[in-house]
């Protein structure tokens, strides 16, 4: 094939007799040169503009590009070899079937060598053949004429970044689900193909294949994470060690210790020791998702309506534990609805099939309305035939089930006349308590939770918080559940031992912070306080790059400020976060990065400037430990800021959190010019330095009354 191609370039520039042509054309694609030269370059050599170079280049492929599919050109004898063209066709109509084809594996199907690779790439120019190369990746791909480039591209980047953020193996399922999630404009096609191009290993664990992506720039934490849940098996720590550095070894990355990883270990969030030098996953194995939650991702997945019998099918096919009536129950919840031909959907694709959505049957609160003809009679005893007679135009069911229903009620009690027959049912004492509750029910859960989570440092098992709720208030579980699940004044994460516990966000508790409380924040601030500040990083923004120690002076007087808050008080500095829309712009530009904004707030992370330094993440965050070792802080507040730093990821980016409150009384400053203790507060978003003394060398008012904040006095 190379032969076929060098020849007929050879061949063509011949018959048009110019030597000059050859040579300016040769020299822009490199082929027998030892460079790449631009059409300015050139230009400069030949005495003519860059756009008259580029204009030749175009016109002479495009004359290239109808010889070799089989063409002729006017005015010229010359023809393209017969067998080129039909080798041309072939690979066309192969590249139109695949759609995609990897660059590489062209290079060795064609056996074409290193000296040769540029002659091949001119024949794919002059094909006009679009390809996406992305190094740092290892992609480099060509594409039929029917593939949009921006369009696969872009969702090249989308498969990555959901594969980046993952950190573990993955589905192809759940990349699809996760790509598809409320986007409009869609192409499953698209999302396939780029699963298909990049260079994933896929693992086989418990009969489900997952795709790994093998160029993930890893914590130690989190690549010990990863091979635990790989190996599905719990493993000594030396084994773990051995397996890591076999791995950055070959990257070429620094070697880990012991003591390092075992630090980095006991730090992870999702790995906890078993003993005998031995680590597992928290939640050991592959964590089932729930049944509503495997509904949705069907739905993701096939990006139509769907019948019920087919959606009962594919979960008995995934998790063979859901029967139909339970399918049936979760489609009839708000996350799905029916359309007019009988079919599904979720509830993101509402608006798309607004016209089509049938109803849905609202649910009655019969407790409404039996305690309703309690009130109204003025009676505290009525019989079961005047609740009936009251009530059977309401009630769906028939007069048996209605019976049942009041009897399982815990509000009524139920009594019979031996002698007489007669039905009766009366409220029973803590009639007043349900009938408010069922004004809002969820107000009180939400209350009555904050005095049970206060009563408790803040948090407490959900299955006993739900146990106190229903033993006071006769709220259903469910209830209480869907309470928990949605947005609200509280948060929901696993303790160490696997349990679920429900935690209070209030700044009283020493609660750590989570992405979602991170954005959450970010979005409802109005302005920076006394109790939080926003810095961009540690390296100053010119092109130099260098630590900003005058900058990092003040971050540590504002932590030693924060101190003296008063006890019990925190104060929180969040490092990556830029809070001026001209140094988001600004970190954009140098860093090259892109910065998600949150109310005027640039998200930025850290990573930047670490690799800015030359260091690992982990390097990064020794170095701004030692510089805080050699700060004017008092030892007291360099151990607590050390001990209780939290990083976070938020929108894939790295957040350093540095806290600080009043520790056995108040905190001075070390300047460290004058070698003198000073003492600083917060007034809103400013530090203010105050005066210990008054003239006469007594205590100032100010520093007695900042002394009785800082040990609860005040």
């Amino acid at each position: 094939m190379i032969k076929l191609i060098k020849k007929f370039f050879e061949d063509y520039f011949e018959s048009i007799e110019s030597d000059r042509y050859k040579a300016m054309i040769y020299k822009k694609n490199g082929i027998n040169q030892e460079r790449f030269y631009t059409y300015e370059d050139i230009g400069i050599l030949e005495g003519v503009s860059k756009q008259r170079i580029h204009q030749i280049e175009s016109k002479i492929f495009r004359k290239m590009n109808l010889l070799i599919n089989g063409s002729t050109i006017k005015n010229k004898n010359y023809k393209c070899d017969e067998q080129l063209v039909c080798k041309t066709k072939e690979f066309l109509n192969d590249l139109k079937d695949k759609k995609t084809t990897s660059y590489i594996e062209l290079i060795n199907k064609f056996r074409i060598s290193a000296s040769d690779k540029s002659y091949f790439d001119m024949y794919l120019k002059i094909l006009e053949i679009k390809r996406i190369t992305l190094d740092k990746e290892n992609i480099d791909i060509i594409l039929s004429s029917e593939i949009n480039k921006s369009v696969l591209e872009d969702e090249i980047n989308r498969t990555l970044k959901i594969v980046k953020k993952n950190i573990l193996p993955i589905s192809k399922d759940d990349i699809i689900i996760q790509s598809a999630k409320r986007r409009r404009k869609k192409s499953k096609e698209y999302i396939l193909l780029s699963i298909e191009v990049i260079p994933f290993k896929k693992l086989v664990i418990d009969n489900v294949e997952y795709l790994d992506y093998p160029n993930l720039d890893l914590s130690v934490g989190d690549s010990a994470y990863k091979l635990l849940w790989i190996k599905q098996k719990r493993m000594g720590i030396q084994d773990i060690k051995k397996s890591i550095n076999k791995d950055r070894g070959k990257a070429g990355d620094k070697i880990v210790t012991t003591q390092y990883l075992s630090n980095q270990l006991v730090a992870h969030p999702e790995l906890v020791s078993l003993g005998n030098k031995e680590w597992g996953l928290k939640n050991s194995g592959i964590a089932k998702i729930s049944i509503k939650d495997l509904m949705k991702n069907i739905f993701y997945v096939e990006d139509k309506p769907l019948t019920s019998a087919y959606i009962l099918e594919e979960i008995k096919r995934r998790r063979g534990d859901i029967n139909e009536k339970s399918v049936i129950s979760y489609l009839s919840q708000e996350d799905f609805y029916q359309v007019d031909d009988g079919t599904y959907i979720i509830s993101d694709w509402k608006r798309e099939f607004a016209s089509r959505i049938k109803p849905k049957r609202v649910k009655t609160n019969y407790n409404e309305y039996v305690l309703k003809h309690f009130k109204e009679s003025g009676k505290e005893i009525l019989t079961f035939s005047e609740l009936w007679r009251l009530s059977e135009k309401t009630y769906s069911g028939t007069k048996y089930n209605f019976k049942n229903f009041l009897k399982q009620r815990k509000y009524l009690q139920y009594y019979k006349d031996e002698n007489t027959k007669v039905e009766y049912f009366t409220l029973t004492e803590d009639r007043s308590d349900l009938k408010e509750l069922h004004g809002n029910k969820t107000k009180t859960i939400e209350e009555y939770s904050k005095i049970i989570l206060r009563q408790n440092n803040g948090e407490k098992e959900l299955s006993k918080l739900i146990n106190s709720i229903q033993q006071n208030y006769h709220i259903s579980r469910q209830l209480v559940y869907q309470f928990f699940n949605k947005p609200n004044r509280f948060f929901k994460k696993e303790n160490r031992n696997g349990t679920l516990v429900i935690k209070l966000l209030e700044s009283n508790f020493n609660i750590k912070i989570s992405e979602h409380d991170i954005l959450r924040f970010l979005d409802e601030v109005v302005t920076e306080e006394g109790k939080f500040d926003f810095k961009q990083g540690f390296l100053t923004l010119d092109p130099k790059r260098k630590f900003d120690k005058k900058s990092f002076e003040k971050i540590m007087m504002n932590m030693c400020a924060m101190a003296n808050h008063g006890k019990n008080i925190k104060g929180r500095i969040l490092i990556g976060i830029a809070d001026k829309t001209s140094d988001t712009r600004r970190i954009e530009e140098l860093d090259n990065i892109n910065a998600n904004e949150i109310n005027g707030f640039g998200i930025v992370g850290i990573e930047r400037e670490a690799k800015i330094l030359k260091m690992s993440l982990e390097d990064y965050l020794k170095f701004i430990n030692e510089k805080i070792d050699d700060s004017g802080l008092p030892d007291k507040l360099k151990l607590y800021l050390k001990s209780h730093m939290q990083y976070v990821k938020v929108y894939d980016k790295t957040l350093l959190i540095l806290e600080a409150e009043s520790i056995n009384g108040i905190s001075l400053y070390k300047n460290l010019k004058t070698q003198k203790l000073e003492l600083y507060i917060r007034k809103g978003p400013q530090k203010y330095k105050i005066n210990q003394f008054n003239e006469d060398n007594s205590p100032s008012t100010e520093f007695l009354e900042v002394q009785l904040r800082c040990t609860g006095d005040y």
